[in-house]
């Protein structure tokens, strides 16, 4: 006989195109460890949505988006990079990270340049103008970032980054 997970009613489907907005019931039959996985990988999905909502709001009032954000942020800490470097860095595909450094470089906040190396090498790097919105905006992405994590004592912060960490290491 199946059972249901602990009895829970999960409030939300998962849905992978994003959501929807309708609360829609569910249960979930199936055994305790599958059950159990489910839930954390919702339950994940739905935290990091929520923080990057609350972190990423304030991207909006400089007119720049948060992958354009990660871009500024890479190379201000790690210096001129390829694209297929900077995508990596970013979790994203070279090609959609391509069309948003088109974007970037049309607002003066990035630079290509060909490698001394190799000239195939396309590097990418800050303009004075990409370096100064950085600055401007890093104090109040901060800001958000510290709130997002208030509710958590910094045992709890500790706790959470190392299981995360071991997550995404067995998963990589």
């Amino acid at each position: 006989m199946p059972r249901t997970f602990m009895g829970l009613l999960y409030p939300y489907r998962y849905n992978p195109c994003g959501y929807s907005g309708r609360k829609m019931a569910t249960r979930y039959e199936g055994s305790e460890r599958e059950g159990r996985a489910l839930d954390l990988f919702i339950k994940l999905n739905r935290a990091t949505a929520s923080v990057g909502r609350q972190v990423h709001a304030g991207l909006r009032e400089h007119g720049i988006t948060d992958i354009q954000f990660g871009v500024l942020d890479t190379i201000q800490h790690l210096g001129p990079l390829p694209i297929s470097t900077l995508a990596d860095k970013n979790l994203c595909s070279q090609n959609s990270l391509s069309s948003v450094i088109d974007t970037m470089e049309r607002n003066g906040l990035v630079s290509r340049q060909r490698g001394t190396e190799d000239r195939r090498v396309v590097q990418v790097d800050l303009t004075e103008s990409g370096r100064n919105l950085y600055r401007e905006i890093w104090p109040d992405h901060l800001g958000r970032i510290v709130a997002a994590s208030d509710g958590l004592s910094l045992e709890e912060i500790a706790t959470l980054d190392a299981l995360l960490r071991r997550l995404g290491l067995q998963t990589a």
